[in-house]
């Protein structure tokens, strides 16, 4: 729990810097996009995780 709220809280301070304006990547083309599929990949990876948590012991009928 406690590194998925620091990843929770690192995006959206990420976020916020960026959108303000303080941050600024166009120097690093590569960056945002690199960024982005490290998102994603958390997101499939947090899904995984709680689709086999909640369907592990599910005897059949």
């Amino acid at each position: 729990m406690l590194a998925m709220a620091f990843m929770l809280i690192f995006q959206s301070y990420l976020l916020y810097k960026v959108g303000t304006g303080s941050w600024d990547f166009t120097a690093y083309r590569w960056l945002l996009p690199l960024l982005l599929v490290q998102n994603l990949g958390q997101i499939i990876g947090l899904a995984v995780i709680v689709v086999k948590s909640l369907f592990t012991n599910l005897d059949p009928p």
